[in-house]
């Protein structure tokens, strides 16, 4: 039967139950729990942190997801908990437009070749990359979500963008924040998918969990 405990230890800890009997199993069990991501990366335990932890997140780990869930995660940016100006969203379409309360000039990249303010052609690869990282950094965003990848690889190699976005992973490891990055398997071939997605944790939500 699994213990039932508050969502603040359940979701910052690891549970683990000592075996008397099997003595090795439980070192085992024991060495793997502190090893955890959960542990080592989960400094800060509050409300937002939990409610992260709730949906699949944590801090300093570099996710992937699919296409399909960009909806998912702006849901995710709804709860209340989540620092609004702390976030940052880099997107090929326009969702500032969508979501004026939740996204502005200042935590928002919109990457297309379509007629509008504020956008950044895919061609500029560089500069795309410096303005997040400088959004990061200057914003002290703690969320990342970045669904461009899947377009900049139509106007440069796979492996310049690869190695460009090798940087916004590096920074999100180093700054110990939540990082997204959305990628199509059908915009690549198999080994390419595989490359990108190597060190990176699949985010695969089926809906959003509130925090209490």
């Amino acid at each position: 039967k699994e213990l039932e405990v508050e969502c603040w230890i359940k979701y910052s800890s690891e549970i683990l139950i000592i075996d008397p009997n099997n003595i090795d199993d439980s070192r085992k069990k024991l060495r793997k729990a502190l090893t955890s991501h959960t542990l080592r990366k989960m400094k800060t335990i509050n409300d937002a942190s939990i409610y992260l932890a709730k949906n699949g997140l944590y801090p300093g780990v570099v996710y992937y997801t699919r296409p399909e869930s960009g909806s998912t995660f702006m849901s995710l940016l709804m709860s209340s908990t989540i620092d609004k100006k702390r976030t940052l969203v880099a997107s090929r379409y326009n969702l500032m437009m969508e979501m004026p309360d939740i996204l502005s000039e200042e935590n928002f990249v919109w990457v297309t070749d379509s007629i509008g303010a504020q956008r950044n052609r895919p061609v500029n690869l560089t500069f795309i990359i410096d303005s997040i990282i400088k959004r990061i950094i200057e914003n002290d965003s703690f969320l990342i979500f970045i669904d461009i990848f899947d377009l900049l690889i139509v106007y440069h190699s796979f492996y310049d963008v690869a190695r460009a976005f090798e940087q916004i992973k590096s920074l999100a490891i180093e700054r110990n924040i939540y990082l997204i990055l959305v990628f199509g398997e059908q915009a690549m071939d198999h080994i390419q998918f595989g490359q990108i997605t190597r060190f990176a944790l699949e985010w695969k939500p089926k809906s959003i969990s509130d925090l209490n």
